[in-house]
């Protein structure tokens, strides 16, 4: 039967895409749960960083993950303040990210939705574009990560279009004797999305910073100034905070990940060879290389369409933002395996080219020669390829992501809980052993101890430094991957057990050791372990010393 867009309602193109978001999400979630025999798992331990600091906050009145020491470990200060606020009203429990996440990606449709409809667009066009942004972006894996994408993806949407269509509408407005016919400051809609785009994701400060030049290229200085004040207060008072306690100005994880050179020579080899590197040479995985094509098809719309955009103020500012957006990320960001760092420049972008191709395609040059449509369309295939090979890969991939963490991270926390609960314990994965114990931590990797992560950054993070912290926390066990450490340092206690995965998609390593830190320790560890090996997954395979 031929497809009969008179009959596509707004309803019925709302109801389609919320559907397109929720069945890939109850499937997927099925599956894992079906694996885990219920227990809910994220597919990073990362989501437990949130939960274990929303949890300290709501119930213990501290910033952190254990031992009532201040950590600014949290990459999201907006989302851990929604945690914690949601914990203490209904209870901590591991469903309420997913729950959050689950509301915000269904918020992202809903007003991109409405939006696409006053641009003007068939209903056949929105369906195309919102599901396009659905599955590309992908949606359903930001919100089964149970983190704070989504939320970023919401609040960015709102405060770039909004900021777009307030400078387009302020620049066509005739002058007028009427102050109150021109405010001179944007709405205050604008101020609590920017505040709560920049809280949510630091990552998001380019975007602030660009929309900001242009209110003051079009010399409206008090909406910059105010715009940008109001927006980066909440982050600069918490980062005066974390100094006061000790810490970063920003978030470790800001710190540790950013690709941001912190020394004279750092800088000379970001700007002659890295960032060059990043720009156009291909990575080993599909989120960088989908970030870099953006780089190459946002500005080839902008080029194709640049006589729409003259007409039309409002895309061309969203068009320059994404762009110089992301320059930034591609510079700047740190790399994963899991799609989330480039998901908020991916589903902007698809949105706005979508609107581009969907209203102008047959005012561009050349559309009306033959066999344009056919060679204009085998282009833009081959150039979203990275990206809908990144989308195919994640789908595939959605349930081992969970089972992965399932499998170690939440094995890990089980076992520490069980026998260990207020051991003090070092490690390098803090999310779900810090939620599911008690005991001191001190995460070898930095992000919830602020000696690691300043002894890094100082490139004096040795094995000596890494034992006298041990000795200083009166650590008696080490849960690490053995491959991220130096030799010398893990050589000085005594190795007991491995835990190897079979089917790494998203762990750091596939194998996981348990140190015991003095050899009198060693049986009691030895033994501990043999007993919680029945409770591992068929995956895990263990080997002892």
């Amino acid at each position: 039967m031929p497809f009969n867009s008179s009959k596509l309602t707004d309803s019925k193109v709302l109801i389609i895409s919320l559907l397109s978001l929720l069945l890939p999400v109850a499937w997927i979630e099925f599956r894992v749960l079906q694996y885990t025999h219920g227990t809910i798992a994220y597919p990073l331990d990362d989501t437990f960083i949130h939960m274990v600091v929303a949890k300290n906050l709501a119930f213990q009145h501290y910033w952190g993950v254990s031992g009532h020491a201040f950590a600014s470990t949290s990459s999201s200060p907006f989302y851990t303040l929604l945690l914690a606020a949601v914990f203490l009203v209904f209870g901590a429990h591991t469903v309420y990210p997913l729950i959050l996440n689950i509301l915000a990606g269904s918020a992202v449709l809903l007003l991109m939705h409405r939006w696409l409809k006053r641009q003007g667009l068939s209903t056949a066009a929105q369906l195309i574009i919102l599901l396009l942004v659905n599955f590309l972006t992908p949606l359903p894996l930001l919100v089964i990560s149970g983190m704070e994408h989504s939320f970023q993806l919401l609040f960015t949407f709102l405060f770039l279009y909004g900021a777009a269509g307030e400078i387009a509408a302020h620049a066509r407005t005739i002058p007028s004797a009427s102050p109150a016919a021109h405010p001179l400051l944007p709405p205050w809609t604008l101020y609590l999305w920017g505040l709560l785009m920049v809280t949510t994701r630091y990552e998001c400060l380019p975007i602030l910073g660009l929309v900001c030049l242009i209110l003051l290229a079009r010399r409206r200085w008090g909406a910059a100034v105010s715009l940008g004040v109001v927006s980066v207060l909440p982050i600069t008072l918490f980062g005066l905070y974390s100094m006061h306690k000790g810490s970063f100005f920003m978030p470790n994880s800001v710190v540790l990940k950013a690709a941001l050179p912190h020394t004279r020579h750092g800088i000379v080899q970001f700007l002659t060879e890295e960032i060059w590197s990043r720009m156009f040479f291909s990575p080993n995985e599909y989120n960088f290389l989908a970030a870099q094509r953006l780089l190459l098809l946002l500005p080839l719309f902008y080029i194709v369409f640049i006589p729409q955009l003259r007409a039309n103020r409002a895309y061309r500012i969203v068009m320059l933002v994404l762009m110089g957006a992301v320059l930034a990320h591609v510079a700047f960001a740190y790399p994963a395996n899991f799609p989330r760092y480039e998901s908020y420049l991916v589903a902007l972008s698809v949105l706005m080219t979508g609107v581009l191709v969907a209203k102008y395609r047959r005012e561009v040059p050349l559309a009306h020669l033959r066999g344009a449509k056919w060679i204009a369309a085998a282009v833009l295939v081959v150039l979203f390829m990275p990206l809908l090979i990144r989308a195919e890969k994640t789908f595939q991939k959605s349930e081992a992501y969970c089972r992965n963490i399932y499998e170690q991270q939440y094995q890990m926390s089980q076992f520490v809980h069980n026998y260990y609960d207020s051991t003090p314990v070092a490690f390098n994965d803090i999310g779900a052993i810090s939620y599911y114990s008690c005991g001191d931590k001190l995460d070898l990797w930095g992000l919830a101890s602020i000696e690691v992560a300043n002894a890094k950054r100082a490139n004096r993070f040795t094995p000596a430094y890494a034992d006298s912290l041990i000795r200083e926390h009166q650590t008696r066990l080490a849960i690490v991957y053995d491959k991220w450490f130096d030799p010398r340092l893990v050589h000085e206690w005594t190795k007991v057990a491995c835990w190897h995965n079979q089917h790494n998609v998203v762990l750091g390593e596939d194998s996981v050791s348990f140190f015991a830190i003095h050899a009198d320790d060693a049986p009691a560890l030895r033994k501990n372990l043999e007993a919680y090996q029945p409770s591992l997954p068929k995956d895990v395979s263990v080997t002892y010393y």
